[in-house]
């Protein structure tokens, strides 16, 4: 970031609050410089090297699943975090799903997500009939297709993005990204991996086994 430099025309002497200085010239921080640096363009807090809202879900009737196209390559080097943050059932159900996922030589070798809701719909730990997330490659860019348990009514989301780590993500990775509602799970050609799954639901649907783990009851 440069400085702007304004000829104050007279000598600083202290006089009415101004820095006593030696020179004619002040030095000032270019104030509109600051704000676009520290601001998004709705001018929400840039909390992180990088740190974007890429898109919102926003669907008033129940919907089976949906599509996450994004901007980021399937390449090597790069670790994005994906935050889905927002409500199902009629803004009744907060739910946050946190994704992150990997490419090494141009293969898939991890996609995780952690869920936490208090939502029904989202309410069932059985292997089978539980949240599915895929992660697919397609035209060179990681996509994410995600299948509800149930229908998920009124579904909606802020679709959020940051760097970790020493990892970089190029600016630019975070915009234009795209959203498909209830479209068809990725094709069986493209190379994909489904997400491992973590979950803080409400375990009243569970039991504990005799061996100390929690289970579908």
């Amino acid at each position: 970031m440069g400085f702007e430099i304004i000829n104050m025309g007279t000598a600083p002497t202290g006089v009415g609050g101004d820095t006593v200085r030696t020179g004619f010239d002040k030095v000032n921080r270019n104030l509109a410089q600051l704000k676009d640096r520290a601001l998004q363009p709705d001018y929400s807090t840039l909390s992180g090297q990088l740190y974007r809202e890429v898109g919102v879900m926003a669907v008033s009737n129940y919907v089976n699943s949906f599509t996450l196209k994004t901007k980021v390559p399937s390449a090597g080097g790069i670790a994005p975090m994906v935050r889905l943050h927002g409500c199902l059932a009629t803004y009744t159900s907060p739910i946050t799903i946190d994704l992150s996922w990997y490419f090494y030589d141009g293969k898939i070798v991890a996609a995780t997500a952690l869920v936490n809701t208090s939502s029904r719909e989202m309410g069932t730990l059985a292997a089978n009939n539980g949240l599915q997330i895929i992660l697919y490659e397609e035209n060179g860019l990681a996509n994410l297709y995600l299948k509800f348990p149930t229908r998920a009514y009124y579904p909606r989301f802020a679709v959020s993005c940051l760097n970790t780590g020493a990892l970089v993500m190029p600016g630019g990775q975070e915009s234009d990204w795209g959203i498909v509602v209830d479209g068809p799970p990725p094709a069986a050609n493209l190379q994909q991996m489904p997400f491992t799954v973590v979950t803080t639901l409400n375990t009243s649907n569970c039991k504990v086994g005799n061996d100390g783990t929690i289970k579908v009851a």
